[in-house]
């Protein structure tokens, strides 16, 4: 065959496995499309059954906790709530409203 032009059924067999190929090709790219797609709806219908469960419940409450503990500790029992950037930390590690640190630091005491 060296040498030799091919031939016009040579040429079809050719276009053919061009064609498969292709076919074959968006059918894998498809099917991958699909399984994240099926990937993507189990983890959302994990996160929503997660929610339902008395674990669920218990992670919320938890979050809901932490929150309303940060939100006791920037408030100061004289002057409200504070920024977090503004407080005052002590050399123990407890926050202090910086109005309370100036009075202290002034003897300014009520």
């Amino acid at each position: 065959m060296v040498g030799r032009a091919p031939t016009s059924a040579q040429c079809h067999k050719g276009a053919d496995t061009a064609v498969l190929l292709l076919n074959h090709m968006n059918a894998i790219l498809i099917e991958s499309g699909l399984f994240i797609a099926m990937l993507a709806v189990l983890a959302a219908f994990l996160v929503t059954a997660m929610k339902m469960t008395p674990l669920g419940t218990r992670l919320k409450q938890t979050a809901n906790r932490k929150l309303i503990e940060k939100q006791a500790d920037l408030t100061c029992p004289i002057h409200g709530l504070q920024r977090e950037a503004d407080l005052v930390r002590l050399s123990t590690g407890e926050p202090l409203c910086p109005h309370c640190y100036q009075e202290a630091l002034n003897g300014h005491v009520d």
